[in-house]
């Protein structure tokens, strides 16, 4: 794989292969993610949950995955906001200074456990032992609902919510702020060019259809990209980033790389505050998500 050691880090049922090596955000960088934070919050549509009628936001927990960071320039590319992030427990295994500023926001918190439905989740890491749908009703902590089921079936948890439970993930904000472009037809689509589309709603790599000629793996055909775009009738299209080289993995291949970079709703301060988080890296693949072939490291 490279000239270092990884080492497996079993994290529930998930198997990561986890490289030691810190990739520094600069602090430009870090205000850059807040401003785009800052953007969603302005732009996301609005829903009553606990945590829009206790302060005023929409989520306690944010993730900015970055796909570029161009020093010379200090502009950041990113593929989007996630409101109810994955992924935390991976975090706080590879990044121990992570887990430490993680503990501090949560200090200011009501209690929060997590409510796993019918997902894997890595949430026993920072949460404890995940609620059942059985015990609910006997406890009245506030809840991350985790869960793949279609987002209007979790408005029941609404009330109690630390995320977005109906409106979870709906990436209408990003049209508002020139991240994307909506599109229902494929002749609107820049196929000279590479793209990115996205359902107007759902988790972070469904039925998303990449379009980038060249060597590297994980590009979508053509024939996937017109039976997704029929069978949703209106998608978001993004302009293809090209992904970061990681540069902690060298074996004559290129692996690209995205950065995780969370951010968390400090209640104390009634401010997010930037947590950290991690590298992820596979190799020659533009698909970059959890996989078996994945690498990960602390992001800082």
């Amino acid at each position: 794989m490279s000239n270092l050691d990884c080492q497996c880090l079993a994290i529930g049922s998930w198997q990561v292969a986890s490289l030691p090596r810190i990739f520094e955000l600069p602090a430009w960088a870090v205000s850059a993610c807040h401003d785009w934070v800052t953007k969603w919050e302005r732009h996301f549509t609005p829903e009553e949950t606990f945590v829009s009628q206790a302060f005023n936001t929409h989520s306690m927990l944010v993730k900015v995955d970055l796909g570029h960071v161009d020093e010379s320039t200090r502009r950041v590319s990113i593929f989007g906001v996630d409101d109810a992030p994955d992924g935390l427990g991976v975090a706080c295994r590879v990044n121990q200074d992570f887990a430490t500023k993680l503990q501090d926001v949560l200090a200011s918190w009501p209690r929060v456990r997590s409510l796993v439905l019918d997902k894997a989740s890595d949430d026993h890491v920072w949460l404890g032992q995940p609620l059942s749908l059985l015990e609910l009703g006997s406890c009245q902590d506030l809840l991350l609902v985790r869960s793949a089921q279609n987002s209007q079936a979790l408005a029941t948890f609404a009330s109690r919510s630390i995320t977005p439970c109906a409106n979870r993930n709906l990436r209408c904000w990003g049209q508002a702020v020139g991240l994307w472009s909506p599109v229902q037809t494929a002749d609107q689509l820049p196929w000279k060019q590479g793209f990115v589309l996205k359902p107007r709603q759902g988790m972070s790599c469904r039925d998303v259809m990449i379009w980038r000629k060249g060597r590297y793996r994980g590009s979508s055909s053509r024939s996937q990209i017109h039976e997704t775009l029929n069978r949703q009738g209106l998608m978001y299209c993004q302009n293809f980033i090209e992904p970061m080289r990681c540069p902690f993995l060298c074996n004559g291949k290129d692996w690209l790389m995205v950065l995780r970079a969370f951010f968390a709703f400090d209640v104390t301060a009634m401010k997010y505050r930037y947590l950290g988080g991690f590298w992820l890296s596979r190799e020659e693949n533009i698909r970059l998500h959890g996989s078996t072939d994945a690498v990960v490291g602390p992001l800082q």
